[in-house]
């Protein structure tokens, strides 16, 4: 009973809304490189 504020929380995922995908919610999309409308990371550095 000490211990039951370990347990681990689901994660929030969100849909991207340029590509679809999901991502975390405030991040920056994995595959396409977009973050509140507007790309943030060049699609070739998105990649690696």
């Amino acid at each position: 009973m000490r211990r039951a504020h370990h347990a681990l929380k689901p994660v929030g995922v969100v849909e991207c809304a340029n590509c679809g995908e999901p991502k975390r919610p405030h991040h920056v999309c994995g595959s396409c490189g977009h973050y509140d409308g507007r790309e943030v990371v060049a699609q070739g550095e998105a990649a690696a």
